[in-house]
């Protein structure tokens, strides 16, 4: 794919799975999932334009593509190694990202060097159980941190820090678990040449996400299926509800824990164990929590403290979302079908279905009659929960 414009998907705006493509010259932009998805690819992405996406402008799944001379910024995330992927990522501007510029998870170990990560609003780079190598890189004037480390075993030598003062560098780098090595540091900029591009963005017929003339329907109304009865707003990343009988808890992709009523009041707040949590779920008397990380089911009580872990497979970003309403379950499936199934236990077979209440459904639990849900809506910058009264089932 050379000199292309791909824009306005509503998944993914280029998906490649087990196959190898070239994409040279081109922009990709404006998509509500990620710009480009990469599974088990070696693909070539190089001299792009890559932004505005929902999600993250490059996100890779057991992947080892070549990433090099792009400018990506705008994005939720700029590029996102996961599972087992090990991408050269080389001489890209990676900036202004609407979150972190790099985010590295899983048993990933990509080989980051040669880019300007610069302004992006958390992190330069975040790493959660990898193993990248990082360096001859200006990581600098990022918001939070220029590197966050959750856990794993990290090089990052060599790289310019913003500052040859340690008294500066040394804080901004920051260690929560595992150990990373990063002095010797440079003391000046890395010379990497300015991206210019041989083609024009001509931006004039074009309406970008979130602004007045952006008409997509985020966040679904009620139908003949289901009825929106009340929605409110939670942290970022949500990836799991459950509730206890009382409280509803909702567990997030940055290991918060919150614990809130039914009205959406927020009443107490805690770290969440494990890695990278992505589901939760109740048995009566402790919370459980699936780890993407870790692969591993965590129980636990209600101060967050562990009372065991048990193995557990997880794969991919473990999407997705179930709930038991004494009689049936209740599956979303909103990568092939967008829609909420009923399904039998006794056999597994589908009884009807409900629409969802957007595009990124996670989490699922039910209170009483009525199916909650913690919904993304493919808008980076609101995350909702979600209560759904039961309508006519679709057959």
């Amino acid at each position: 794919m050379d000199y292309c414009i791909v824009e306005f998907a509503k998944g993914s705006g280029i998906g490649v799975s087990h196959a190898n493509i070239t994409l040279s010259n081109s922009i990709v932009r404006w998509c509500q999932g990620a710009n480009i998805w990469l599974e088990g690819s070696s693909t070539e992405i190089t001299r792009n334009r890559i932004y505005g996406a929902g999600h993250g402008g490059i996100e890779v799944s057991n992947a080892n593509p070549m990433i090099t001379y792009n400018t990506i910024y705008d994005n939720g995330l700029g590029i996102v190694p996961i599972n087992t992927s090990n991408p050269v990522i080389r001489y890209n501007s990676i900036h202004d990202n609407r979150f972190i510029g790099i985010l590295i998870m899983g048993l990933s170990s990509p080989l980051v060097e040669y880019n300007n990560i610069v302004r992006n609003a958390d992190e330069g780079i975040k790493i959660s159980t990898a193993n990248p190598t990082i360096g001859y890189n200006n990581i600098y004037s990022n918001g939070r941190a220029q590197l966050l480390l959750e856990q794993g075993d990290v090089v990052a030598t060599d790289n310019w820090w913003g500052s040859a003062d340690k008294e500066e560098v040394e804080p901004s780098i920051q260690v929560r678990g595992g150990t990373i090595s990063y002095q010797p540091y440079l003391t000046s900029l890395v010379d990497i040449p300015e991206l210019s591009y041989n083609y024009e963005n001509d931006e004039v017929y074009a309406h970008p996400p979130a602004t007045e003339r952006d008409i997509f329907p985020y966040f679904w109304p009620s139908d003949e299926t289901r009825s929106i009865v009340s929605s409110w707003t939670t942290v970022n990343n949500p990836s799991g509800i459950a509730w206890d009988g009382e409280y509803l808890w909702v567990v997030n992709l940055d290991k918060k824990l919150l614990k809130y009523d039914l009205a959406g009041k927020l009443i107490d707040s805690l770290a969440a164990p494990g890695t990278l949590p992505i589901a939760l779920a109740y048995d009566g008397r402790y919370l459980w929590s699936l780890d993407l990380s870790e692969r591993k089911a965590h129980q636990f009580d209600f101060s967050g403290k562990v009372i065991k872990s048990v193995p557990a497979p997880v794969g991919n970003y473990g999407e997705g979302g179930l709930a038991y309403d004494g009689q049936y379950l209740w599956a979303v499936d909103k990568d092939i079908n967008d829609k909420i199934f009923k399904i039998d236990p006794s056999n597994g077979s589908i009884l009807g279905w409900i629409n969802p209440p957007g595009d990124e459904t996670w989490g699922m639990t039910m209170v009483d009659s009525h199916l909650w849900a913690c919904e993304w809506t493919n808008d980076f910058d609101n995350y909702i929960v979600v209560e759904m009264e039961l309508s006519a089932l679709t057959e």
